[in-house]
């Protein structure tokens, strides 16, 4: 009797696996649909690089009324050159332009950010060619600026300033003395001088790679969440869609009517756009279920 109670349970259990495996796949197709126009849209519309450009301009300024996810709270005001430092970020990672500053790069690039509403546009050149890469293979780019912003800081004086804000200024005008010796001069300094340099450039290069890190994990955030939301509306968007059609196919609009509401079709549009980035592996899960 017990086994068949439980044989009965376990084909109720396959059966509504295999309801819900149906609905699965519809979701599985259309959120790969979704995922297809969305990258092909990032790829016409050079939205990465739109959203790089941006965010780092916005890091730059570091004005809360721009972006709060990249404004900094400093006890003492920092004086730097936004301008100048964009300047030197594009120099130590493109070789182009010109470290003093006095290129128009950072107006041109607010103001093509300003354009289509605030959605930016972006013509494809070798001067901004950095906003193109992945998150992971920018920040090594802007790692490498900072190592020699952090090497340079008179040279690079406005991106080095940047990117020490949160340390000591203590230890930014030892370094920065450090640095101003000459060969000769450190020749002489005695070992435990030394050793204190050596201890305050690693403290300042820590700090420093904190900074970037932070950048990149509020960064690479921000676009996933971009990314999985629009995959959400348009996942949703296309289900709408796709029952619209099945209802204009209905030969009775009173069937039609009674099959369907608009609250229905809305909701159930809405409730498949959300599930539509994880259908794959509910597909997965549900299969095993009901193979037993």
């Amino acid at each position: 009797m017990e086994q068949i109670y439980t044989d009965a349970v376990l084909r109720e259990i396959q059966g509504m696996a295999g309801f819900i495996l149906q609905y699965a796949v519809v979701l599985v197709a259309s959120g790969t649909l979704a995922m297809a126009l969305i990258e092909a849209w990032k790829k016409l519309a050079n939205s990465l690089a739109k959203f790089h450009r941006k965010s780092i301009l916005e890091w730059l300024t570091n004005n809360p009324k721009h972006s709060k996810q990249y404004f900094i709270r400093v006890g003492t005001p920092i004086s730097y050159d936004a301008e100048k430092a964009y300047e030197q970020l594009l120099f130590l990672t493109t070789g182009m332009g010109n470290p003093e500053g006095d290129s128009d790069r950072f107006a041109y690039s607010i103001e093509r950010q300003k354009r289509w509403g605030g959605k930016g546009s972006y013509e494809r050149s070798i001067e901004y060619a950095l906003f193109e890469l992945e998150i992971e293979r920018l920040m090594g780019q802007v790692q490498d600026a900072a190592d020699v912003a952090l090497n340079n800081p008179d040279l690079y004086l406005d991106l080095f300033t940047f990117l020490t804000r949160g340390i000591s200024r203590g230890d930014i005008e030892k370094w920065r003395e450090a640095v101003r010796k000459s060969a000769d001069d450190m020749a002489r300094i005695d070992d435990n001088k030394r050793k204190e340099m050596a201890d305050l450039y690693t403290r300042l290069k820590q700090a420093v790679r904190k900074h970037l890190d932070s950048f990149q994990i509020v960064t690479a955030h921000r676009w996933a969440n971009w990314n999985q939301f629009v995959g959400v509306v348009l996942g949703a968007v296309l289900l709408f869609i796709a029952q619209l059609l099945i209802l204009h196919n209905i030969q009775s609009h009173k069937d039609a009517d009674e099959l369907w509401s608009w609250i229905q079709l809305i909701g159930i549009s809405a409730f498949g756009g959300i599930l539509s980035p994880f259908a794959k592996d509910l597909v997965s899960a549900l299969q095993k279920v009901k193979n037993g």
